[in-house]
């Protein structure tokens, strides 16, 4: 009786660990290179603007469309995340609605609170559940 009531509290820390990591761990997250392909936005196509992004040692940065950018983050339990402040370089394009998904893509980031990665897309989301940006992982 003791091996099994051993073997099912095994079972149950197993289960218990699996479901801890379905919203994706620092390591799906991190060190990749992401593109994204959808966001919340309706008024501009943010995924046709060439926006990428990369976790790592705590920054995310990548390119904004048009600007360079970069951020801290923090990580917290069951996929919380935490972006701080978005720089970038200040170059602006000719094309405004580059310019415009850029501006876009920066206001959707402070609103993040929650990352999940499922295989190769990652989805920041906002405090109420809604996916706000999604990305692949680039090749």
């Amino acid at each position: 009786m003791r091996i099994i009531g051993l073997f099912a509290a095994a079972i149950a820390i197993v289960l218990f660990a699996a479901g801890c990591t379905s919203a994706g761990s620092a390591g799906d997250l991190e060190n990749a290179e992401w593109s994204l392909v959808a966001s919340s936005v309706s008024s501009s196509n943010l995924g046709a603007a060439g926006i990428t992004a990369r976790f790592a040692d705590g920054a995310v940065g990548g390119s904004g469309g048009v600007n360079s950018y970069g951020a801290e983050y923090e990580l917290g339990r069951s996929g919380a995340i935490e972006i701080g402040d978005v720089t970038s370089t200040l170059i602006a394009a000719v094309d405004e609605e580059a310019n415009a998904a850029e501006a876009a893509y920066f206001a959707l980031l402070r609103e993040v609170v929650a990352y999940q990665v499922d295989g190769a897309v990652l989805t920041l989301s906002d405090a109420s559940g809604n996916d706000l940006l999604v990305f692949e992982r680039a090749e």
